[in-house]
């Protein structure tokens, strides 16, 4: 059995990711939730919106004085 860390650069360098990790020779899972959430998001569908027209525009722009 084996403890390993398999990872993009050295593992003392602060720019790499870890790729898959072993424990006792078995693969650990690397997701947490930000993973999996980002995953499920990114799979949902697009809304379906209608064309812009004007009833989507924001309010006029505000005009400021300049002080005197």
């Amino acid at each position: 059995y084996a403890d390993v860390i398999v990872t993009t650069d050295s593992p003392l360098q602060a720019c790499n990711r870890v790729v898959a990790s072993f424990i006792r020779g078995e693969l650990v899972d690397l997701s947490n939730k930000h993973t999996r959430d980002d995953a499920k998001f990114l799979a949902r569908p697009k809304p379906e919106l209608p064309d812009p027209a004007d009833d989507l525009k924001g309010p006029p722009p505000m005009r400021v004085k300049p002080a005197a």
